[in-house]
């Protein structure tokens, strides 16, 4: 049997390691026994106050009175605080730990209340459960666009000369020239001449191909000049979709493997898996 003081002792001792580093808070303490308590209440009270005055501020920045585009981008904010709040609700609360002492110095603990890991443990599948689900939406998608291809985009001029014009890519020559400033150049020193024999045949006043393409270096090529046709357009968007269908299908293999590892008590780095508790390590 263990003394007053021993009994006292050994229950301190507890009491400190299941509060050290904030685990835990002491509400109440006896001479044998203590009561730890983690976590906290949802204020709804608060969450209601501040929903409103989130909605308030969404309809007066949307100035928008009537629903439509506008409104609905405004009420984004209160429909993810809803989720937040909801989230609190689902997993917050108090969770209870009465510590006891008794004469043969046995330990006992009791819990009640709310899970105070229960919000990891929610966060650690849910998270995963959203990526997969976002993935597969997408995954399917690019699967469907790649078999179906649907109609391109085309923004290229058609003309008589190329009908079947659908994509252009810009002349980055072209896009640099025009974004760089006009440089200034010195004009050319006078030189005096003597005027020209009779004799001398008179030059053609016509510039030739290359002094031409120097006197108007910003001269824009012709409608659906270097377009590519719709049959190569629908080949390009088809490996631009293939390419983030290998990406999809990384983040959706990779969100599984997670998942898969979290429910069946693998630890993944330094992420804990679910149903495991800090106080049985």
């Amino acid at each position: 049997m263990l003394s007053v003081d021993e009994r006292k002792a050994l229950l301190k001792r507890v009491v400190v390691n299941l509060t050290r580093e904030e685990r835990a808070r002491v509400r109440r303490r006896g001479e044998f026994d203590a009561l730890l308590v983690r976590g906290s209440t949802v204020d709804h009270r608060f969450h209601f106050v501040v929903l409103i005055m989130l909605v308030a501020l969404a309809l007066g920045a949307s100035q928008v009175v009537t629903a439509g585009p506008g409104l609905v981008a405004a009420l984004a904010v209160p429909c993810l605080y809803v989720l937040f709040w909801l989230f609190l609700a689902l997993t917050g609360g108090e969770e209870l730990e009465r510590i006891s002492v008794d004469e043969q110095g046995k330990i006992g603990s009791v819990k009640s209340g709310r899970d105070r890991e229960t919000q990891g443990d929610f966060v650690r599948v849910a998270i995963p459960v959203a990526v997969i689900a976002a993935s597969c939406w997408i995954t399917v998608g690019l699967i469907h666009d790649i078999a179906i291809p649907p109609p391109p985009n085309c923004d290229a001029p058609t003309t008589s000369e190329d009908p079947d014009a659908c994509l252009t890519i810009p002349n980055i020559a072209i896009l640099a020239q025009a974004t760089l400033p006009p440089q200034r150049t010195a004009p050319p020193p006078v030189v005096a001449t003597a005027p020209p024999d009779a004799a001398t045949p008179i030059a053609s006043q016509s510039p030739t191909p290359i002094a031409a393409a120097v006197a108007a270096p910003g001269a824009s090529p012709e409608p659906g000049e270097g377009a590519f046709s719709v049959e190569v357009t629908i080949v390009l968007e088809r490996m631009v979709r293939s390419f983030q269908l290998v990406i999809s299908l990384i983040v959706l293999l990779g969100s599984i493997w997670f998942f898969r590892r979290m429910v069946t008590g693998t630890w993944v780095g330094f992420i804990r898996p679910v149903k495991h508790r800090l106080s049985d390590e």
